[in-house]
C-alpha cells in the first residue's frame, strides 16, 4: 500500500515539474522592453524566476528552474522582413523576421536555439 502511494507521489511530482518547466520556457519568448539592439544574430542573458521559487525562513531562496538564461535574438535593421533559419530540438526551422528585434528562444534550455543564419530573399 505504501509503495503505491510513493509511486503516485513521484508521478505527480514529475508531472508538476514538467509543467513548471514548460511554463518557464513559454515565458522566455515574450517581447523584450524597448532598447537598442544589434543588427543580425545576438545573444543576451535574461534572469528568470520559476513558479517553484521557495523563500527560505533564514534568508535567501531556492529556485531550481530559475536563474540566468542565454537567449537568442535576431535584429532586423532593414525596412522589410527577412528569412532566418535555425535549428532547435524539434529540427530545422525557417522563420520570418520583421524589422526590429525578435527573440528566437533560449540557447541553453529547451528548445535549444542554435545555428541561426539569414537566408537570401524576403518573406
Amino acid at each position: 500500500m505504501m509503495m503505491k502511494t510513493r509511486k503516485r507521489l513521484a508521478g505527480l511530482l514529475a508531472i508538476g515539474l514538467a509543467i513548471g518547466g514548460l511554463s518557464v520556457a513559454g515565458n522566455l519568448v515574450q517581447a523584450e522592453p524597448a532598447q537598442a539592439y544589434v543588427c543580425g544574430y545576438a545573444e543576451t542573458i535574461k534572469h528568470v524566476d520559476s513558479q517553484f521559487k521557495v523563500d527560505l525562513p533564514w534568508g535567501g531562496s531556492i529556485d531550481l528552474f530559475g536563474g540566468d538564461v542565454r537567449i537568442a535574438n535576431y535584429g532586423n535593421c532593414g525596412k522589410s522582413n527577412v528569412r532566418v533559419t535555425m535549428t532547435t530540438d524539434n529540427g530545422k526551422k525557417t522563420v520570418c523576421i520583421r524589422p526590429g528585434n525578435t527573440v528566437l528562444g533560449p540557447i541553453d534550455r529547451p528548445p535549444h536555439v542554435r545555428n541561426v543564419a539569414k537566408l537570401s530573399g524576403s518573406c
